[in-house]
């Protein structure tokens, strides 16, 4: 209760938490990251606050939530296209490579298909990806 009123009183929109043990995770605007954890890890987290979403397997209740909102600027999910998806495809068509579009795993548990910009594991899927 005392850190959710300093957070208010500070108008804070995002807060890392560094705890002695415990699982790596963001969660409404706040990071929480254990000493153990390593560089990419946090990185990995990091990527949450401005709104990525995992490209592993979400479980069914995540999947539920992610999927269904349409707004993670590292995916794009087939059915009605919203101006989301279509701001990230515009994005992904400015660069100057060509950008094609792979079978992510995220909304897997769903059977929704997403998609996502590389062919290859990402820091998304696995903090240790190269």
């Amino acid at each position: 209760k005392p850190l959710a009123e300093t957070v208010e009183a500070n108008n804070i929109t995002h807060l890392m938490v560094l705890a002695q043990s415990g699982k790596a995770n963001v969660n409404n605007g706040v990071m929480y990251l254990d000493v153990g954890d390593t560089y990419s890890v946090f990185v990995h987290e990091l990527a949450h606050f401005v709104g990525f979403v995992d490209e592993y397997p979400l479980t069914a209740g995540l999947a539920r939530e992610y999927c269904s909102r349409k707004t993670a600027p590292n995916l794009v999910f087939l059915g009605e296209i919203t101006y989301a998806p279509l701001d990230n495809i515009a994005q992904w068509q400015a660069i100057e490579f060509p950008v094609r579009l792979y079978p992510a795993r995220t909304c897997h548990n769903i059977r929704q298909p997403s998609y996502k910009p590389s062919e290859r594991m990402t820091f998304l899927e696995n903090h240790d990806a190269k």
